[in-house]
């Protein structure tokens, strides 16, 4: 599987347009970090799901370990 982006991550994974994201990324990244207050399961090899508060600093800075935080970002997160 050649995959044209690393590791993205989605905040509001679990919410409308967060789980349209989540569908439509899924077989374009090598690895999907997805983000939400509420329990969230993978769905896919390439996905992880994590359960927190975008308020907790050090749960964000873990979520994003290994992401590529350089590029254009976006939010799902209403």
């Amino acid at each position: 599987m050649s995959s044209r982006l690393g590791t993205v991550v989605v905040t509001g994974a679990a919410g409308r347009i967060g789980s349209a994201v989540r569908q439509h990324l899924r077989d374009e990244v090598g690895q999907l970090v997805l983000v939400d207050r509420v329990l969230l399961h993978a769905q896919s090899p390439v996905e992880r799901a994590i359960q927190l508060d975008l308020a907790d600093l050090d749960a964000v800075v873990a979520a994003l370990e290994g992401a590529d935080t350089r590029g254009a970002s976006g939010r799902a997160a209403g």
